[in-house]
């Protein structure tokens, strides 16, 4: 065995470890989603977990990406209205079926 080929296994083992943790790392709930819209499609994603991110890096995230923006209001709005009309429904459906 040259020295060569033991430096060759060293970096296997670096290039090893990120993809380790990497895989380690994930959240318990990771959701993505993509739509392929006629024209452009849309992608949802939704993460979440027990948050590990610095008390300063929430505060940069938190300017970079505000909660309150038109899209965001938009999506949350039709998302209760999407919710309300399942529950509706559901009520509905349930007294059709009580009452036979």
């Amino acid at each position: 065995m040259t020295s060569d080929s033991l430096h060759s296994h060293d970096n296997d083992d670096a290039q090893i470890d990120p993809l380790t943790e990497l895989f380690e790392s994930t959240h318990p709930v990771d959701l993505r989603l993509s739509l392929p819209l006629p024209g452009r499609p849309v992608f949802f994603s939704l993460i979440a977990g027990r948050e590990r991110r610095s008390p300063s890096r929430l505060a940069v995230e938190r300017h970079q990406h505000p909660l309150r923006t038109f899209g965001n209001i938009v999506f949350m709005l039709s998302s209760l209205a999407g919710l309300y009309a399942l529950a509706l429904f559901g009520v509905l459906l349930i007294g059709s079926v009580l009452k036979f």
